[in-house]
């Protein structure tokens, strides 16, 4: 209580008149709120009264000190049930209360990261599967109002089986953290969207939650998918080519080009003429 309110020693405090104890030190609540002498708990107990235990915070004028204490108080009756004296007791909770206040920093400097952050990234519950959390650029990529995606679980995001999501999140458990290189999720529109997943396990509310960043890489496998078709349709050209200039009869040549065309019809379409006399 000494150090609370800015002595060095507890005789020193006993010893000290109650006004020149007032007048070191500023009281607040919670909120930061000035805190009314007269419903301190010492008082309300030299009142008769046996008040509620309040959080409080002292600032020491002289040094700007602040700490944070629980304080109650309770009345001591003398033989004729008058009031003699209140009893004081403060619980020193300031070392909890900046830890506190230093986590709720962090977690803000975390959640601004994360928000202004261009990966998809999202918080999943491991036992219920349910997303927790999200990032505006999930919101952006999936289509969904920050309200829905919270609504929704893996299995409904995933575009894969369930007992493959099961198998994923197992192994990610068993190892602390994952990269599943290439999966498929799905928007709201039921479109899909091709990314690269890498996944920790993280506590998140006393449970253990997976910290999914998802980078988008599906216009990279479009532009794969289109360099591809246009590398099969060369090859079906040069291929057909030494077909057309074989020495093979007509209709060898027509059914080879009919395979060539049925191997590729899938990634190209394309029209082969063949010159008439090669038919002829």
């Amino acid at each position: 209580a000494a150090k609370i309110v800015g002595y060095p020693s507890g005789q020193q405090l006993m010893k000290a008149p109650l006004q020149e104890v007032m007048g070191r030190i500023e009281i607040f609540d919670e909120q930061g709120r000035p805190f009314p002498l007269e419903n301190l708990p010492g008082c309300r107990a030299l009142c008769g009264e046996e008040a509620a235990e309040a959080v409080l915070r002292f600032r020491a004028l002289a040094t700007g000190e602040v700490r944070w204490s629980i304080v109650k108080a309770v009345p001591v009756f003398d033989e004729q049930g008058e009031v003699c004296l209140g009893v004081n007791i403060f619980r020193d909770i300031t070392e909890r209360r900046r830890t506190e206040e230093a986590l709720r920093q962090s977690e803000e400097r975390y959640r601004s990261v994360i928000e202004q952050a261009a990966e998809n990234i999202f918080l999943v519950n491991v036992r219920t599967k349910r997303i927790l959390e999200a990032n505006a650029a999930l919101h952006r990529s999936l289509g969904y109002a920050p309200e829905e995606l919270k609504d929704k679980s893996l299995y409904e995001i995933v575009a894969h089986e369930k007992q493959s999501v099961d198998q994923n999140i197992e192994r990610i458990l068993q190892e602390g953290h994952h990269f599943l290189a290439e999966r498929r999720y799905r928007r709201k529109d039921g479109s899909m969207m091709d990314v690269e997943v890498s996944v920790n396990v993280v506590s998140h509310g006393g449970e253990e939650a997976m910290c999914i960043v998802a980078h988008d890489v599906t216009e990279r496998k479009q532009t794969e998918q289109e360099l591809q078709r246009s590398l099969n349709a060369l090859l079906a050209i040069y291929e057909a080519g030494h077909i057309i200039g074989s020495t093979l009869e007509a209709e060898e040549i027509g059914s080879r080009l009919l395979q060539l065309m049925q191997r590729i019809s899938s990634a190209v379409t394309a029209v082969i003429s063949v010159p008439e006399d090669r038919l002829q």
